[in-house]
């Protein structure tokens, strides 16, 4: 079974509740073996993307 694409996992991840901010999944994407984590997520409107998701999920 494939994975989905690398900011697709950030968004999964961010919906799920488990995670503060994007620097959290930050790390979880690199220790699922992602590559070029730090290079897709430079982008400070996907930051706060994922920050917002993030917040919503954990209310």
């Amino acid at each position: 079974m494939s994975r989905p694409p690398l900011v697709e996992r950030a968004f999964q991840l961010a919906n799920g509740g488990g995670h503060p901010d994007w620097r959290t999944i930050e790390h979880q994407l690199i220790r699922e073996g992602y590559a070029g984590v730090a290079f897709e997520l430079n982008s400070p409107l996907l930051r706060k993307q994922l920050n917002r998701r993030c917040a919503a999920a954990r209310e």
